[in-house]
């Protein structure tokens, strides 16, 4: 990406509409290299489709996306992935039948530039790196277990793992707790700020479990209806009455 010294995504009124419905109306965030954003909202507030905007999968009908100051609207996800952006679904994109270590080697090679039918062959991983990776997501002592066999929370922390090991600068996580208890939501919390603070990862978390919020400490953009009604970090958003009428009920 370009401009290394300024934001790594900058969203100035993006407007998406799907036949007369406006899902995304006049949308405008910044999110600095090396930071990380969550955007909290209920379902259908346009969060996901905030995502596919960003990522080329939706082109925008009007505004600007852009990526280290390069406005990308309208290129393909392809081109997008390519500038250096990694996404990850709900649902954990891993290979059950490869061990952990495997999973992690992978990406590893797609980062170095390795791409094509025969890329990984005769491929030696960077040991050094994989390691590293698979203590930063808690499963360096299941590096030989196969993916199929481990916990969901596990699997969803070693494809964000994944993701930093493609070389990604700009990493997307939508919902990366669905369907986890509390002690696994909160290992997650933990890999994701150490993403930031130790790898200096940029990243953008998309949300509705405030619980899991709190414990990003990191900024808050709420969104309802396709626009931002508040910005801050948790104590200050949870407090805004237009977030506790839209979002959050009026007896929190």
């Amino acid at each position: 990406m370009n401009e290394p010294r300024g934001p790594i995504l900058q969203l100035a009124g993006v407007t998406k509409r799907f036949g007369g419905l406006v899902v995304l109306d006049g949308l405008s965030l910044t999110l600095p290299r090396g930071a990380m954003q969550c955007i909290l909202g209920p379902n259908g507030c346009g969060k996901t489709t905030l995502f596919n905007v960003v990522t080329g999968e939706f082109a925008p009908d009007g505004g600007e996306v852009r990526l280290g100051g390069r406005n990308v609207a309208g290129l393909s996800p392809y081109r997008i992935s390519r500038l250096g952006v990694a996404r990850k679904f709900q649902v954990p994109g891993v290979y059950p039948e490869l061990s952990v270590a495997e999973n992690i080697e992978i990406p590893l090679a797609a980062g170095a530039g390795r791409y094509g039918p025969l890329s990984l062959l005769g491929y030696r991983p960077d040991r050094v790196r994989r390691d590293r990776l698979l203590d930063l997501c808690g499963l360096a002592g299941k590096a030989d277990d196969k993916v199929g066999e481990i916990a969901h929370g596990e699997k969803q922390r070693l494809e964000i793992a994944m993701l930093v090991a493609r070389d990604a600068e700009l990493i997307l996580l939508d919902e990366p707790t669905a369907g986890m208890s509390g002690a696994e939501t909160s290992a997650v919390a933990s890999l994701i700020r150490r993403l930031r603070d130790e790898e200096g990862k940029s990243i953008l978390v998309i949300e509705h479990d405030m619980n899991f919020v709190r414990q990003l400490e990191c900024p808050i953009v709420v969104m309802v209806r396709g626009k931002i009604v508040a910005e801050g970090r948790y104590e200050e958003v949870s407090r805004d009455p237009r977030v506790i009428e839209s979002y959050l009920g009026k007896r929190h």
